[in-house]
């Protein structure tokens, strides 16, 4: 395994190539990658079908080289009337069309703005047994509210819809906070109530997704507590094509950088690789957002340390770049912006990483603003290269450890 200074080196490499610089020959065979980190990075947008206009925003995202688009569909929202009665909501547009399916609607003009979408089937359903924490009675297991084979029979429903265009599925999200860990339960360092029944829920489906679509590219359920993953995840690696992690910052240490998870990460990237499954995904990272939606007004001051938007877009652009180099990781998923707040779209700070990542690494030429360490902005046109004295600023914007605007406290999503 590489040191952390020789992972940092190839960081650096990289931004260099980014620039238009030269490489060695020694490297070559590991910044091969690059060419398959541009398929892919330019980062996953997550957002629930249900919280914000249908395709308002796309323009924006495609602008910003957003490359996934990661959609909850509930299993509730689908299944909710009668067990195996499925609906698919409609939805008004401005101009007063009506349009039978919003999910499909929304995922073909994502794919028309050259961004993939991939589905979150998720959650539990009350038409199988009420949710409560601690609610599960092990001997009525037929009213079970994460039953295994209502999920199955939700996943296939969705599979069958929607596999014209969606490749992709993810089954399940941090199955310890929602919501395995708070029905079964199960203590944070075993998990034995909740982990024998998520993989009989994960394999459930997985099945199932298979059986109806057996090209499909499958993914665990994203998960923020890593410490969970080595207890069912060789359970499940045979029904899977991916691993997907949640590493947030400052979740279980005190380096909120991405430099600071990358040991973490690469113990998941190991795990997968013993256990057959070559690809490990970020579905989420992160940095708080700034809003001021209801709900959210805590991301304005956490610990003490206020967060800023330079301090956001300096950790995305870092791990952006760290977290696919360093860990081999193959996609990476910003998670959602001011998604509960009127108007909702991204903030300016967020745009503009996205779009200088997206330029960086040979998106569409144009002109975009950085912000530099010391708040000027600085624009230039990457039709061709990064000016060099850009080049310096972005090397030194990228890599500054600057604690008065990287939060160094617990993180509030469920962490």
């Amino acid at each position: 395994m590489a040191t952390k200074s020789e992972k940092m080196n190839l960081f650096l490499v990289v931004v260099a190539i980014c620039a238009g610089c030269s490489v060695v020959s020694a490297k070559e065979a590991k910044l091969a990658r690059v060419t398959d980190i541009t398929k892919t990075i330019g980062t996953t947008w997550h957002s629930s079908l249900y919280l914000y206009p249908l395709a308002e925003y796309h323009d924006e995202m495609e602008a910003a080289g957003i490359k996934w688009y990661r959609g909850f569909l509930d299993w509730d929202r689908v299944e909710m009337k009668e067990k195996d009665y499925y609906v698919f909501p409609g939805y008004t547009l401005k101009d007063g069309t009506y349009i039978e399916d919003k999910a499909r609607y929304r995922y073909e003009s994502l794919l028309k703005h050259g961004i993939t979408p991939y589905v979150m089937l998720c959650y539990g359903n009350d038409l199988y047994g009420k949710y409560s924490e601690g609610g599960y009675d092990p001997n009525k297991p037929e009213t079970d509210y994460l039953s295994p084979e209502g999920f199955a029979n939700y996943c296939g429903e969705v599979v069958e819809r929607y596999k014209d265009i969606i490749h992709h599925w993810e089954i399940g999200n941090e199955p310890r906070n929602f919501f395995f860990g708070r029905y079964y339960g199960g203590d944070m360092r075993t998990g034995d109530k909740w982990i024998p029944h998520f993989v009989e829920w994960t394999n459930q489906a997985a099945k199932k997704i298979r059986e109806i679509q057996p090209d499909a590219y499958i993914l665990s359920a994203g998960d923020d507590h890593l410490n969970d993953i080595p207890n069912y995840f060789p359970q499940i690696a045979e029904n899977v094509d991916a691993m997907a992690i949640h590493p947030y910052v400052a979740v279980q240490g005190g380096d909120p950088t991405p430099e600071g998870r990358h040991e973490e990460i690469e113990r998941m990237v190991d795990l997968a690789n013993a256990n057959g499954v070559k690809d490990v995904w970020i579905t989420e990272f992160g940095w708080q957002t700034e809003s001021e939606a209801p709900g959210y007004e805590f991301n304005l001051n956490m610990g003490g340390r206020k967060v800023t938007g330079l301090g956001q877009a300096k950790y995305l652009l870092r791990a952006m770049f760290y977290y696919p180099l360093s860990c081999e990781i193959k996609v990476v998923g910003q998670f959602c912006w001011k998604e509960a707040a009127p108007g909702f779209s991204m903030s300016p700070t967020t745009q503009s990483a996205h779009t200088n990542m997206h330029t960086l690494l040979g998106g569409a030429s144009k002109s975009v603003s950085l912000e530099n360490l010391k708040g000027t902005k600085i624009t230039t046109d990457f039709t061709d290269k990064i000016k060099l004295d850009l080049e310096k600023k972005l090397v030194d914007y990228l890599l500054v450890k600057d604690k008065n605007t990287f939060y160094y406290g617990k993180l509030s999503h469920f962490c």
